[in-house]
């Protein structure tokens, strides 16, 4: 929390992720934190995933996208099926405009903070659309694995 200036932290989630090759956000906090959702909802509240590699990763990084070159209008929603829910996310539609970032051979001891939703609207990015992509330029060595933790962070404005 010290990082963020959050007074609370829910981890509703975490994925360990092996690759060879949402519901909307207010809906997360309804689903996991039923009971206090109506009150946690009338403040500010974001969705922070820190993204951790197991070992360096040096085939299919994760990419992280600048925000700002991302429109709302490239922001596809789709609906992911679960076995008791659906939910939903975005898919992003491709862009020249778009710039996107990554780190060869990310270690373990480097973890990504992503925001993946923020209901706060003051002009600055509201979520950072990211995605794993085969990189070319090193197509060989063992597959990516990461862990990934998902939370809820909550404020008191």
């Amino acid at each position: 929390m010290k990082g963020t200036g959050a007074t609370r932290i829910f981890i509703f989630d975490h994925t360990i992720r092996r690759s060879a090759a949402d519901s909307p956000s207010e809906n997360r906090v309804k689903y996991h934190l039923p009971e206090e959702a109506d009150e946690l909802l009338k403040k500010r509240f974001q969705i922070i995933n820190v993204w951790r590699p197991i070992k360096p990763i040096l085939r299919d990084p994760l990419a992280l996208s600048s925000a700002p070159t991302v429109p709302e209008s490239d922001l596809i929603p789709v609906s992911l099926i679960y076995p008791d829910r659906t939910g939903k996310t975005y898919t992003v539609r491709p862009n020249p405009d778009h710039k996107w970032y990554f780190k060869y051979a990310q270690r373990p001891d480097e973890p990504l903070f992503i925001k993946c939703f923020d209901s706060l609207v003051d002009g600055r990015a509201r979520r950072v659309p990211h995605s794993a992509f085969e990189d070319g330029d090193h197509a060989e060595g063992n597959t990516r694995e990461s862990i990934e933790v998902r939370t809820l962070v909550f404020y008191d404005y």
